[in-house]
Order: C-alpha cells, then structure tokens, then sequence
C-alpha cells in the first residue's frame, strides 16, 4: 500500500480528518455454515486475528466487525474471545447489514467451487458503508495475514487513505510468457 496520493487545491481547504482511532473500521465477512466452501474459514480467521495482534498497531484502528450469518455468531464468539483484549472485536449478523439476506436469495457462485458465500459476502461489505460511524473502513478476507507491521503511515497520508495504484508497467512485469500459461491452463479448467 505504497501508492501515490493524489492531492488538489480543494485538499488544502479540508480540516484534517480526525485521529485514526476515530476514522478506521476493520470489517472481516467469514462464511461457515452451509455455504459450500472449504469450511475452514474460522482456522483463517484466528491466523489473521494472531498476525494482527502482534502486527498491527493498536492505536490505528477502534473497531473490528465481523459480519457472518446468524447461526455462525456463537462458534464464532468463542473463537476470537482471546483476542478481545488486544483487538476490539464486534460480532454482526450479515442480516442486520444486508436485510435482503433474510430470504436466503440465490448468491451462487461457481468458482472455485460451488457456493453461496463469495457473492454473498460482496454483498455484505458494500452495504456495510451504511452502518460504518467513520470516514474509512477497510475490507479483509480470512486468506489475509499481515506480515509486517501496519501502522497509520502506512494507511494514511495526511488527511487521506493510502491507494494501493498499480500501473499497466507493474503488471506487464508481472505477466511473463510463463505466467500466462499458467493463468490460461487455470481459466480453462473452470467451470462456467
């Protein structure tokens, strides 16, 4: 997260934004019940939460909100008791976020197998905007660990959010003639 931070004129006449514990919400979907997926997504989040309790600064971030479906919370509760004291932990039903989840609509996805999670939890992280008290939330996946120290430099810059910007020269270097192969053997043993 070492990207450029465009500024204006209009930046210089903005009040600095608030201190990061009042600006920064952590938000974590985790699907577990009968969504098709691995089943693993609870071990992923205790390694996140492990990495972000010895790496992650404790001044930069006030919340953290886990948003999964109802009959998830309790296992859920238990598992990151733990880390309550190093890392303010709040469990929300995804249906509390996104009402429309109630009805259980069809959120298949067919990659990388069949399930209902990933579409599902697009869902949830969009419409948590509207339940967010601050200026920056920051999504995460239970597949992110940190592997190094986060502190508030490295997420803002002044009185704005760090972008990740990548150009077209990054990813050309990225896209070898061996990695396209590998990325086109990939797409094609998909299913659609």
């Amino acid at each position: 997260m070492n990207g450029p931070v465009a500024t204006s004129a209009a930046d210089e006449e903005r009040p600095p934004l608030p201190r990061p514990t009042d600006r920064l919400r952590l938000l974590l979907t985790v699907a577990l019940s009968d969504t098709g997926r691995d089943g693993q997504n609870l071990e992923r989040m205790l390694l996140l939460f492990a990495t972000m309790n010895r790496l992650f600064s404790g001044d930069l971030c006030h919340m953290f909100f886990i948003m999964m479906c109802p009959v998830d919370l309790a296992i859920s509760a238990a598992a990151v008791e733990p880390y309550g004291h190093r890392l303010k932990i709040e469990l929300i039903n995804e249906e509390d976020v996104c009402p429309e989840l109630r009805t259980n609509p069809d959120t298949t996805s067919l990659w990388p197998k069949v399930n209902s999670g990933w579409y599902r939890q697009q869902l949830i992280k969009l419409a948590m905007h509207e339940h967010v008290p601050t200026p920056f939330y920051m999504t995460l996946d239970t597949d992110v660990l940190f592997v190094r120290p986060v502190q508030e430099a490295l997420v803002f810059d002044a009185a704005r959010a760090r972008l990740n910007v990548q150009t077209a020269k990054y990813f050309r270097s990225l896209y070898t003639p061996e990695m396209v192969a590998i990325e086109v053997e990939a797409r094609l043993g998909r299913k659609r």
